[in-house]
């Protein structure tokens, strides 16, 4: 992560785990918590400084191409997910490949689902806890195969050596 006046952006990794779990829709949907969403599961059109915010609406009479579905969604992640991801978790000492994969947790569940949840609060006491696997993993239980499945592709990032990614995270900035 690099600040950009000072807000922090994200890196490819975390843009593209988000773009592999969610599917890409034009049009507003309403997601499996009955939010409308757009794009790749983004609640909220934020503008490219983030001063702008306003929430999908099922009434929202537009179609959108995927290029400004990977905008709404990088602002979103900008200004909404990371701010709140730091105030919550930026004095630990995360390496950026468990950050990836905690942001991408927080943008599937929401802020405050992500919160309230397990593995923040085991990542927040210690982020080298050896059940966060399995925390990862019950995350997903009882849900469909593809939260499973992105729960298990998030464990192999948080879990994997920073230094595997460096040259991808130094080469591609968002």
């Amino acid at each position: 992560y690099i600040s950009v006046t000072g807000v922090q952006t994200c890196a490819l990794p975390i843009f593209n785990i988000i773009k592999r779990f969610e599917k890409f829709k034009s049009m507003p949907y309403k997601n499996k918590r009955d939010k409308p969403t757009i794009g790749f599961g983004t609640t909220e059109y934020v503008s490219a400084d983030g001063k702008t915010r306003k929430p999908v609406t099922m009434q929202d009479n537009i179609e959108i191409p995927e290029d400004l579905a990977d905008d709404y969604m990088r602002n979103y992640l900008n200004f909404v997910v990371m701010p709140s991801f730091n105030n919550y978790l930026k004095k630990r000492n995360l390496t950026a490949n468990q950050i990836d994969a905690l942001v991408s947790i927080m943008y599937n569940k929401g802020n405050s689902a992500f919160l309230n949840s397990p593995i923040f609060t085991a990542v927040n006491k210690n982020p080298n806890d050896p059940n966060l696997k399995n925390l990862f993993l019950a995350d997903a239980a009882g849900k469909d195969p593809g939260i499973l499945a992105r729960r298990q592709a998030e464990w192999q990032l948080y879990s994997s050596r920073s230094e595997e990614h460096t040259s991808e995270l130094q080469s591609h900035w968002y």
